[in-house]
């Protein structure tokens, strides 16, 4: 398998795909990295520069991966996260892509991996504590509203992303030992944020910022949506509204958009 090393040797005859990867490299320290770390990446971007990698190939790269438990999960986004970038990169600096396709690819990976971990998380969780319920008996999840230039769709490749946890309406779980919605959201928060943004061995996938919720640093991690109501009205600052112009329902239902 051609390595970086050989394909930037002096007697190497370059493909002009090579030769992309190659100025990418010399402009690129990060990228230059990534191909270090992992021979199979270089490989799948010779295959594959000229097309900008799509929604539907982050979601099958992952399916390919075995995840079992959140170690795991954690290594498959965040070798998402590098095959996804090393294109984006060498694409961008060859002229391969404009300006649009590295927002719309970079806030797709972001949604990509917001949703992806939820899955996997929520599963986990729910079979410890069961299933969120509502008063009335129907099913709770966790709403993750997008702001700021992933609720614009317009992330780039050095981007946080500003995220405000929801869900509908109190309640508990329906397992043997039930604890409350609050509390079973604000632990699947928790381990979504640390899917995301812990920095590992294999590095982070983004950089999350919860600062946009409501009281700041100093609010729940997660509110229902009739707290989010009474916050914005009777507490939320001028600017604090103008932001949810932006605002993008990721993941969790319909209720928020209402």
């Amino acid at each position: 398998m051609l390595t970086l090393e050989n394909l930037l040797s002096e007697t190497h005859v370059q493909s002009s795909a090579e030769a992309y990867v190659s100025h990418a490299v010399a402009c690129s320290p990060f990228v230059a990295r990534l191909f270090t770390k992992d021979n199979g990446l270089l490989h799948d971007l010779l295959e594959n520069m000229q097309q900008a990698y799509q929604l539907e190939d982050m979601q099958h790269f992952l399916t390919q991966q075995k995840i079992i438990d959140e170690i795991s999960l954690k290594r498959a986004l965040r070798r998402l996260r590098s095959h996804v970038m090393a294109r984006i990169i060498v694409r961008d600096l060859n002229g391969l892509a404009d300006l649009q396709e590295v927002m719309r690819t970079t806030t797709q990976l972001a949604e990509c991996v917001l949703n992806s971990a939820i899955d996997y998380l929520n599963t986990w969780l729910v079979d410890v504590y069961g299933q969120p319920m509502d008063a009335q008996g129907y099913p709770q999840s966790l709403i993750v509203i997008g702001m700021g230039k992933l609720g614009g769709r317009e992330l780039n490749v050095s981007s946080d992303i500003d995220l405000i946890f929801a869900y509908e309406s109190e309640g508990e779980t329906e397992g043997e030992k039930p604890i409350s919605n609050q509390d079973f959201f604000t632990r699947l928060a928790k381990k979504l944020i640390a899917a995301i943004d812990e920095i590992t061995e294999d590095g982070f996938v983004f950089r999350v910022d919860m600062r946009l919720r409501p009281f700041g640093g100093e609010g729940a991690l997660v509110s229902n949506l009739d707290a989010l109501e009474e916050y914005y009205q009777n507490n939320g600052r001028e600017w604090e509204r103008y932001a949810w112009i932006k605002g993008h329902e990721v993941t969790g239902g319909s209720q928020v958009s209402k």
